[in-house]
């Protein structure tokens, strides 16, 4: 037989691979979609018969965060594909798009098919397809990001001289996009100072006030609905980052401490400790990926380094990344920046088993020669069925980073 340099399965009847899909689980289910053009359109058909949001509840087991998606309602076959995407991010191609001008860049944010670009001195919105300015306000915030429920924002209060973070909650029916300055109910207004750290989901807002007290707040039939979840004895000061995974809450102490977030008994587990290095940088905060695994930003003249934590036969992991500047997590991928242009995309399961991305980018491959400054302040993601809208945000760029596959 003449040698091809295909494997068997190329030239397989389409028939007799049907019958092999139909006794393959989920995930293997899943896995076929992505092997070549073919088996894509042979494995949707299976899929079809099963259901898309069968296969995607009960498929992706080892990819938690697609899972949490279903409470929003969103396609099963788009997150089925997305996945794939993601889980073979090592293999994609990378062009760049377009490129953005613009000064004083602090935060970038995705919300539908919004790019959305903080800067220090106003807020705007571009199309992610078209690239067109769509609207804007003169706002200077530290942080912005919009959700379906709510917007969410860090700004200097200059009379308390302290951090203030604000939520307004969109009024059912109206406009998306609206101009902050034009909310005239300030019944959709939450604004505090008295903040240590919070977290932003989907639909939900966290915050721990300056006397320990984890509150949790949901924008629903247009009133903000106020729950107290726990309550911390210790110095709340010293609690710097608040975590969801699985709809389980954690919090980080600034010396290493991890706390789980008992809900039911409304207080502060110990759960595990680790030792944060003395030299971590005090300007980025370590940042949760997957359970409760951490990763910090080290001097750029220090080596990479990973150390292991063992908790109830679970493994975490420490992750010292020497110039860091950036970190952002998408679903289950974990984006990081670094001061000189170099962009880490990984999967978080597989940090946590090897601490190796899975595909590296440099924004000198794409920048124009004279520019000098690369270092990312900001990461985010517009995802499509085919490919991955990738923005990286410089001070004064934004990079519009398409991933194929």
């Amino acid at each position: 037989m003449e040698d091809t340099g295909h494997s068997i399965w190329y030239d397989c009847p389409p028939e007799i691979l049907m019958k092999i899909f139909k006794y393959l689980d989920y995930n293997s289910l899943i896995s076929c979609m992505s092997v070549n053009k073919n088996w894509m359109r042979l494995s949707k058909c299976i899929a079809e018969d099963i259901g898309y949001t069968k296969i995607a509840e009960e498929g992706l087991y080892k990819y938690d965060n697609f899972k949490n998606r279903f409470k929003f309602e969103e396609d099963p076959l788009n997150i089925i594909l997305n996945s794939l995407l993601w889980f073979k991010v090592n293999s994609c191609s990378t062009q760049k798009v377009y490129e953005y001008d613009v000064d004083d860049v602090k935060t970038i944010s995705v919300y539908e098919d919004f790019l959305i670009i903080c800067t220090k001195k106003c807020l705007k919105y571009y199309s992610v397809m078209g690239h067109d300015w769509i609207t804007g306000n003169e706002l200077q915030c530290i942080y912005f990001e919009e959700t379906e429920y709510f917007i969410a924002m860090l700004v200097h209060d200059s009379k308390k001289k302290k951090i203030q973070i604000i939520l307004i909650g969109k009024i059912t029916g109206s406009d998306a996009h609206f101009n902050i300055s034009e909310v005239t109910d300030i019944t959709s207004i939450i604004a505090r100072t008295d903040i240590s750290c919070f977290l932003i989901e989907k639909d939900q807002a966290f915050f721990i006030c300056d006397k320990g007290i984890l509150w949790k707040l949901m924008w629903t039939k247009n009133t903000w609905e106020t729950k107290l979840v726990a309550r911390y004895y210790g110095n709340c000061t010293s609690l710097v980052t608040l975590h969801s995974y699985q709809d389980r809450l954690y919090a980080l102490c600034h010396w290493g401490r991890v706390f789980f977030i008992d809900v039911g008994a409304l207080y502060f587990e110990k759960l595990c400790h680790f030792i944060l290095p003395s030299y971590a940088s005090k300007t980025i905060t370590p940042v949760f990926f997957h359970k409760h695994s951490l990763i910090v930003s080290v001097p750029s003249d220090m080596e990479s380094k990973c150390t292991v934590l063992n908790v109830d036969d679970d493994e975490h992991v420490l992750l010292e990344r020497p110039g860091l500047t950036c970190v952002k997590i998408h679903s289950e991928a974990l984006l990081l920046g670094y001061e000189d242009g170099k962009v880490e995309l990984c999967i978080q399961k597989k940090m946590v088993k090897n601490g190796q991305p899975d595909k590296i980018l440099y924004l000198r491959d794409f920048a124009a020669p004279e520019c000098d400054d690369l270092s990312v302040v900001g990461l985010d993601v517009h995802e499509t069925e085919a490919s991955h809208h990738l923005f990286i945000a410089t001070r004064n760029k934004v990079y519009d980073i398409l991933l194929t596959y």
